[in-house]
């Protein structure tokens, strides 16, 4: 009576369960794909590669006609902006213009400002000053800022008299003693009345100019006096 011989079999699906590993030169066959494996006692049935002989590599077919161009998609987002790049050097400084023509009308305050060669049509009016100090020690009086024209009615004698007049700056100062009463001037250098201070007259008004170049204090007497 002949041997008969049968291999492992079953389905693929309970191969793949059961995962075994196949001894060495064992088959196993796969009941529903006519497939086999050959074991080597170490890798498992799912790793295990199809037994059989590979015949060639077939010829590769001919290139399918490229479909149609599918629709555009939806725009993405827009990326983050980018870091503000350095910025550039300052450009050199162009050539000054001109200065134009200013025409002021009412009021019109100028600080710390230089007019050239100007054209000034009707009077100048100038601000006009009473002294709030009129006897002792004089300090803050002899002010350009407080006017260019100013006036003092004493109520007794000046004993000293702050010099608060710069380079440039004038003024007129009518004085009213009426009293016989005397002012104790800053260093002044007298261009009239004999280069001496003048007597202050007491039954009229006393007008003296001061003025100063420079760091001197010029004065001069303009009317009444002596």
């Amino acid at each position: 009576m002949a041997d008969q011989i049968q291999l492992r079999r079953d389905t693929a699906a309970n191969w793949t369960s059961a995962n075994p590993t196949l001894a060495s030169g064992e088959f196993g066959l796969e009941t529903d794909t006519d497939q086999f494996k050959v074991g080597d006692g170490t890798t498992a049935w799912t790793s295990l590669g199809y037994g059989g002989i590979q015949g060639p590599q077939g010829i590769q077919g001919i290139q399918g006609i490229q479909g149609e161009t599918g629709p555009t998609g939806p725009q993405g987002e827009q990326g983050i902006q980018g870091i503000q790049g350095i910025q550039g050097e300052t450009g050199p400084q162009g050539p000054q213009g001109e200065p134009g023509e200013v025409t002021a009308d009412g009021v019109f305050t100028l600080t710390n400002k230089t007019l050239v060669a100007p054209i000034l049509e009707g009077t100048v009016v100038e601000e006009v000053y009473a002294w709030t100090a009129t006897t002792g020690a004089v300090t803050t009086e002899l002010e350009p800022a407080n006017g260019s024209i100013q006036t003092v009615t004493l109520t007794g004698s000046i004993t000293s008299l702050t010099d608060n007049i710069a380079a440039g700056e004038a003024i007129t100062l009518m004085i009213d003693d009426g009293t016989a009463y005397t002012i104790t001037w800053p260093t002044t250098t007298w261009v009239n009345n004999a280069g001496a201070a003048p007597t202050l007259a007491t039954d009229a008004v006393t007008v003296i100019a001061l003025w100063k170049v420079s760091t001197t204090l010029y004065g001069a007497l303009v009317g009444d006096g002596s």
